[in-house]
């Protein structure tokens, strides 16, 4: 395959989301929000920026739980854990998953898994068709 020096010099097909669009802005341009979308967003950033206020008093009331001898140990212990975890983080939580008691499923038995409902071969093979082997005859003479 040979390119010519016509091919070279022509445009590039426009990428879809240029790298400045008319906008102004990288990327996508801003999605346009129905009146109701708009209150919603506004509603919510309204409550964050209460909630934000009042962040130094709900800290020092859990300050206070947490040091008040006359409080509940389990309490206590709550408000400690809310102090360390907004701090440094929730602590990292290992699973541990088997997944090869799935590779030996039939599928018939994965999409009544999946589903959570008593499905039976004849409705699975209804919908998808049955299972089709392709492969060649061979004599064993």
């Amino acid at each position: 395959m040979s390119i010519t020096l016509d091919q070279l010099a022509a445009p590039k097909e426009p990428h879809r989301f240029q790298k400045r669009n008319t906008y102004g802005i990288k990327g996508r341009p801003p999605k346009v929000l129905t009146a109701e979308e708009a209150l919603e967003r506004q509603a919510k950033s309204d409550l964050r920026a209460a909630a934000k206020e009042f962040s130094g008093e709900a800290l020092m009331t859990v300050v206070e739980i947490m040091r008040n001898p006359d409080v509940a140990a389990n309490h206590r212990l709550t408000a400690a854990e809310m102090l360390l975890s907004r701090g440094h983080g929730k602590a990292r939580q290992n699973v541990d998953v088997q997944v090869d008691i799935y590779e030996r499923m039939s599928d018939a038995e994965l999409i009544r898994l999946i589903s959570g409902k008593d499905i039976s071969d004849e409705e699975i093979n209804a919908v998808r068709g049955p299972l089709m082997l392709e492969g060649e005859i061979v004599d064993s003479e």
